[in-house]
């Protein structure tokens, strides 16, 4: 026998408050992904333009501790 559990109205608004928090989180993910990708490409020219010095500086500032064109 197959019995049909139906949540009750406390269990139903905990799920729609669960997507929308999922929805709200994927939508501001989306927005901060997309200004970094602007950002990035920006910030890279900046660093290649840099004496070694200044990005061993930068490195440090940022918490990198190798960066590619170091090698």
């Amino acid at each position: 026998m197959l019995v049909e559990l139906k949540p009750t109205k406390r269990e139903h608004e905990d799920i729609l408050i669960s997507a929308l928090m999922r929805r709200a989180w994927a939508a501001s993910s989306n927005v901060l992904s997309a200004g970094l990708k602007r950002l990035i490409p920006a910030f890279e020219a900046l660093y290649a333009s840099m004496t070694p010095e200044q990005q061993k500086r930068a490195d440090k500032v940022f918490g990198q501790h190798q960066h590619p064109s170091h090698g």
